[in-house]
């Protein structure tokens, strides 16, 4: 074959790996500058330090800190320790994390179900009361991890309802660590994710790029959540599946 043939031959081949680096250079030069841009921002910079500090009185000795990370804290049971123990670094399963807070990964989802990740704090309330309104008035059941009247495996619970739901909603106002832990599972488990914000600021730099619906007030996120869901689900839950 003649070197322009060749040449020829390879033409859109070249130039396909061109275009792939260019668009991986751009989008690696993207995610520098929002880096740049984040460790640059005195003020964020500024409250997150006084979010630190508040967190530091919030967890100032044991009983504290368990209450503050009780998720956290049921995730290091010693069951799920020994099952970490059991294998070789590289070659476990995340089943064994969900066998350890006795979550079945392979039960049915329900599709009319919508959990939603929320803080336990009476401050949120009135916001779940707004989603759960929205959500139920568009045919959907909605619960949350307090729901139900539980003693213990409070971790276990939320993680099946993740498993089982057809969507999960994540309130990240106020950035609440258990919240947090609860959307990393959800993600990871590749369950279709709705993160609400009553605040920008509220949005860490590293999650900015996803699904993100930003509220000012209960009535703006009622109207911006009730029009998601129906552009974005276009219809109720299958009623014959019930």
């Amino acid at each position: 074959m003649e070197v322009s043939a060749l040449l020829i031959y390879m033409l859109p081949v070249i130039s396909l790996v061109v275009v792939v680096v260019f668009f991986m250079n751009m989008k690696m030069q993207s995610l520098a500058r929002k880096y740049e841009d984040y460790k640059s921002d005195e003020f964020r910079q500024s409250i997150e330090k006084q979010i630190a500090e508040l967190a530091k009185e919030l967890t100032v000795n044991k009983h504290r800190f368990d209450s503050v990370n009780h998720l956290l804290i049921d995730a290091q049971d010693p069951n799920f320790s020994k099952g970490i123990a059991d294998h070789k670094w590289g070659r476990g399963s995340s089943v064994d994390f969900f066998k350890s807070i006795g979550v079945r990964t392979s039960v049915p989802v329900d599709e009319t179900l919508a959990f939603v990740l929320t803080p336990f704090n009476e401050k949120y309330n009135s916001q779940y009361s707004v989603i759960k309104k929205v959500v139920t008035d568009l045919g959907f059941r909605c619960s949350r991890g307090d729901d139900s009247n539980l003693s213990s495996n409070i971790l276990g619970h939320i993680v099946q309802q993740i498993t089982k739901s057809r969507i999960v909603i994540a309130n990240i106002s106020g950035r609440n660590p258990n919240v947090f832990y609860e959307l990393g599972i959800a993600h990871a488990l590749g369950k279709p994710v709705l993160i609400v914000s009553e605040s920008l600021a509220d949005i860490p730099f590293d999650i900015n790029s996803s699904r993100i619906l930003a509220f000012e007030d209960e009535n703006d996120l009622s109207k911006k959540l009730r029009n998601w869901f129906v552009h974005t689900l276009a219809s109720t839950p299958d009623k014959a599946s019930q």
